[in-house]
């Protein structure tokens, strides 16, 4: 599976560019949690990334992402949130729940998810591996 500092036997999921996930990204703990916000019922589409999210709106990702400052990597991650009241407060964007993501649902990690990096307020980005299917990790999923 993919951790820091070996290689990823399936592959990390998406194409990602040079150097990423960034070498700061750590591997979780068995067990470990985040919440990621899901529609209700959950779908495949919720664990897109937002550059494949803005790929699916008809945008360019690539100047999209560069003109508001956020690099490809990270674009490329999925966002997830530390506590259930972080990610309760992050659905009420515009954003989100135009998209109908409104609903914090826990994933569980385990060993060679992938990996994480914590960034800001609560936020985690997840760089996950390609044979690492997280709706089968999501507390809520049928």
């Amino acid at each position: 599976m993919c951790e820091v500092g070996r290689a990823c036997s399936f592959g990390w999921y998406g194409d990602l560019p040079e150097g990423c996930p960034p070498t700061e990204a750590v591997n979780p703990a068995d067990g470990q949690f985040a919440y990621r916000l899901t529609s209700d019922p959950i779908h495949p589409d919720d664990f897109l990334s937002q550059f494949e999210l803005t790929t699916g709106a008809g945008l360019n990702p690539e100047i999209h992402f560069q003109e508001i400052g956020v690099s490809q990597c990270l674009a490329k991650s999925l966002s997830l949130w530390e506590t259930f009241e972080k990610g309760a407060k992050a659905a009420r964007s515009t954003l989100l729940r135009q998209q109908g993501r409104t609903t914090p649902r826990k994933v569980l990690f385990a060993a060679g998810c992938g990996v994480l990096q914590p960034n800001r307020k609560g936020h985690v980005s997840w760089w996950r591996c390609a044979g690492y299917d997280p709706i089968l990790h999501t507390e809520g999923a049928e």
